[in-house]
């Protein structure tokens, strides 16, 4: 299968499956289908059997649309962003089936927020000399989020950064600061 899904992604003309699609083609929707369901499989969507043709159909609107909004730049890459949207799109549903997660998600933000007064001094020396040792650009991302408490959107809109940008770069610079630390004290606590 994998060896098909490559050859497939090599051969077909994204582009204009989709114009065909647009135009009501059967063949057209049934190769982006199989992209799409591709996608949900491998993401292990299936256990949730009961919302698969309906997250699948919600996932091959949102490519239609985009394609005919054209926000698509370049064609080649359309498995990699209707991977992009069935991950968004599987992530949405499973939050929508635990209204639970909000509350730990609230609680997170909490601790978060907690002031850092709370740290011993050594530990705060420690992860002022951290934050010192990132780059610019990672450092003003960690402190907009972190320090300042702001949204990814906010930081992303602040900053003049597309969001994806700024996501990446706050997973770097925790990458990099948990590396700091454990170079520094041996272990993390």
């Amino acid at each position: 299968m994998l060896i098909a899904t490559a050859v497939v992604q090599n051969v077909v003309d994204w582009e204009l499956q989709l114009e065909r699609l647009g135009g009501g083609d059967h063949v057209a929707l049934s190769l982006i289908r199989r992209l799409v369901t591709g996608q949900l499989m491998r993401m292990r969507a299936y256990e949730a059997r009961e919302g698969w043709d309906d997250l699948a159909q919600e996932i091959i609107i949102r490519v239609w649309r985009s394609h005919r909004d054209r926000k698509i730049r370049d064609y080649r890459a359309l498995p990699g962003f209707v991977r992009m949207l069935t991950r968004n799109a599987v992530v949405d549903a499973h939050r929508k089936k635990q209204p639970d997660l909000g509350k730990e998600e609230d609680e997170v933000e909490r601790r978060a927020e907690a002031p850092s007064a709370t740290l011993d001094p050594a530990t705060q020396l420690a992860l002022r000399k951290a934050l010192s040792a990132l780059s610019e650009r990672h450092r003003e991302v960690v402190e907009r989020v972190y320090i300042q408490g702001l949204s990814y959107d906010e930081t992303a809109s602040d900053l003049g950064k597309p969001r994806g940008t700024v996501n990446r770069l706050q997973r770097e610079a925790m990458q990099q600061l948990r590396e700091i630390l454990v170079d520094n004290s041996g272990e993390i606590d």
